[in-house]
């Protein structure tokens, strides 16, 4: 993950979404899981490694997240392949659903939001508020 793509996903943890249903989350230690995953063993050697940006678990679901600066299709395949991949290695009792974490919406995205709108467990989710700071680091 860019540094920029790191200021994107801590604004997510102090401010998730609403449709979340859970509050700011500082750490791993709150009311809900935020972690990072690696699934290495899954993918053969000469492929490389998988990392999911972040995974947001509730007590009803597990969101995979891909966080970008822009949304763009690249980020709706990677939310959708990854979320595949996890369902596969882990098989969560929790239905595992896929979120895009994006900071900038530009023409090119009209198509990922269309795409996103089909799909009924597929969210995304502009963060608009990056304080200067972290945006710039």
């Amino acid at each position: 993950m860019s540094v920029k793509e790191e200021a994107i996903w801590r604004a997510f943890q102090v401010d998730p979404p609403d449709w979340l249903g859970i509050g700011p989350v500082f750490s791993e230690y709150d009311e809900v899981t935020i972690t990072r995953d690696n699934l290495p063993d899954h993918i053969p050697p000469t492929r490389g490694m998988v990392q999911i940006d972040g995974i947001v678990e509730t007590d009803r679901a597990i969101w995979i997240c891909e966080v970008k600066q822009i949304l763009n299709y690249k980020s709706l395949g990677q939310a959708l392949s990854y979320t595949a991949l996890y369902r596969e290695k882990k098989q969560p009792a929790k239905p595992v659903r896929p979120c895009i974490v994006f900071a900038e919406f530009t023409g090119k995205s009209v198509g990922v939001v269309e795409a996103v709108e089909e799909q009924e467990d597929v969210a995304a989710h502009l963060v608009e508020d990056i304080p200067d700071k972290l945006a710039q680091s």
